[in-house]
């Protein structure tokens, strides 16, 4: 019986290990990093929406997807990467996309910002008396649970103490019993 002890600890411990390891490879869902994206974007956050965007692209190279980060990098005020992003969707999609025009327009309109702000800026100073300022980012949304490593980790070891239970069980209790013989109602006595 030490052996198969042995054997269930190390099946448990190979279950845990590769159920680990398959959610942390597991990608993420376009669609979901889509609809997050989509409820930022409507909240008015477009900064953190932009880069759910971005990653839903990376992971399905859908034309939209580009656009929607484009326009919300736009919105945010960051006219540099709306304009990489609205001209790699032109250069990418013009040809199958029917906002072209106004695309085109926005690139436009975001090149002459660009040079606006540019000539804007005042001549810089020969030596900054004060330290830069440190930029917050927010973090983007926590991953659901389903989605972290350890969540499979611990159902996988679950199950797997549930099993070696259940089978441990069954063979200690079926084990070395010995039943009275059956008599089929006939009684014995003085």
């Amino acid at each position: 019986m030490p052996m198969a002890g042995g054997r269930a600890l190390i099946v448990l411990i190979s279950m845990i290990a590769s159920a680990t390891a398959w959610a942390e490879t597991a990608p993420e869902d376009p669609k979901e990093l889509f609809e997050r994206g989509s409820a930022l974007y409507a909240l008015g956050r477009y900064g953190e929406a932009a880069p759910l965007f971005e990653r839903a692209f990376e992971l399905k190279p859908d034309p939209a997807l580009l656009y929607n980060a484009a326009q919300a990098y736009r919105f945010n005020g960051d006219k540099r990467r709306a304009l990489t992003l609205y001209v790699n969707y032109y250069r990418l999609y013009g040809d199958q996309i029917p906002n072209a025009d106004d695309v085109q327009r926005q690139i436009d309109q975001l090149k002459e910002a660009i040079a606006a702000d540019e000539r804007a800026k005042p001549a810089p100073s020969p030596a900054p008396s004060v330290q830069p300022a440190l930029v917050v980012t927010s973090r983007p949304p926590p991953k659901p649970l389903t989605r972290r490593p350890w969540f499979w980790g611990v159902v996988g070891g679950g199950a797997v103490v549930v099993i070696t239970a259940v089978v441990v069980g069954i063979a200690v209790g079926t084990r070395g019993h010995s039943y009275p013989a059956a008599t089929f109602g006939t009684v014995s006595g003085n």
